[in-house]
């Protein structure tokens, strides 16, 4: 299975169209990121981005694994925010346990108010 290092770096750089401002963006230094970038296309055989002093471009592989890095973006925030939603909401039962002097007296009013809620 591969990982996902490099991923995040390739897709600032070509996304802020420089190594410089994907650093920046990423509080990470601009040596680090292409030297992050080298390793991922040495580990995928494949020459990402062209290099030149005053431009930066992608190759065919670079735009196919770029296409594919967004979609595996997309698909971890929404896998993100569906965890973060387990915790908004309760699952499950609630159960609770009282006498009927106390639930009545102090608890009805909660109980009604988190049913309502959820």
């Amino acid at each position: 299975m591969g990982n996902w290092r490099g991923a995040e770096e390739f897709l600032a750089v070509v996304e802020k169209g420089s190594f410089t401002a994907a650093a920046d963006a990423l509080g990470l230094s601009k040596s680090y990121v292409s030297k992050t970038i080298a390793e991922l296309e040495h580990d995928l055989g494949v020459q990402l981005l062209f290099r030149t002093t005053r431009r930066l471009s992608l190759t065919a592989a670079g735009e196919l694994f770029y296409d594919k890095c967004c979609q595996m973006r997309a698909i971890y925030v929404e896998a993100e925010r569906a965890i973060g939603e387990l915790h908004d909401h309760p699952i499950g039962r609630v159960r609770i346990a009282l006498n009927g002097t106390f639930g009545t007296g102090f608890m009805a009013s909660s109980v009604a108010r988190f049913a309502a809620k959820y």
